[in-house]
């Protein structure tokens, strides 16, 4: 029967391993918008929009944390939007269905958030306009 010995963890090999199984094995590292330093106009475009929309929410002080994720979402997909419709209307080839997905999510997620159409008073004059034509 062989004999056990114990060994030193100094004297223990250590196995190779590659890239890919050290990645593995390291912790996931999540960006954010605010680590970005806006220099690209995708950044600088996303971040103007989520602050557009704060604004119109009653600016930052008055924005719920819930509230804020809904505007960054909706801020990221309009830069996206944007660069797509971009890329469309100069002829390349994009994924219409998928544009349109993403347009119709900005909806939604602007709709959940509360931001509306602001009711100027040209609406209501050509509102009143067309009802004097009927009375």
């Amino acid at each position: 029967m062989e004999e056990l010995k114990s060994v030193r963890p100094d004297e223990v090999r250590k196995r190779s391993t590659s890239g890919r199984q050290r990645k593995a094995r390291q912790l996931v590292r999540l960006k954010t918008l605010a680590a970005l330093d806006g220099r690209t106009l995708a950044a600088a475009k996303a971040q103007a929009l989520v602050s557009g929309l704060e604004s119109d929410l009653g600016g930052p002080e008055n924005v719920t944390v819930a509230e804020r994720q809904i505007v960054q979402h909706a801020g990221v997909l309009g830069a996206v939007i944007e660069h797509q419709e971009a890329l469309w209307l100069a002829g390349d080839e994009i994924d219409e269905p998928a544009l349109l997905a993403a347009v119709n999510c900005q909806r939604r997620l602007l709709e959940t958030v509360g931001l509306q159409r602001p009711h100027c008073g040209a609406h209501s004059a050509v509102q009143g306009g067309l009802a004097g034509l009927w009375a």
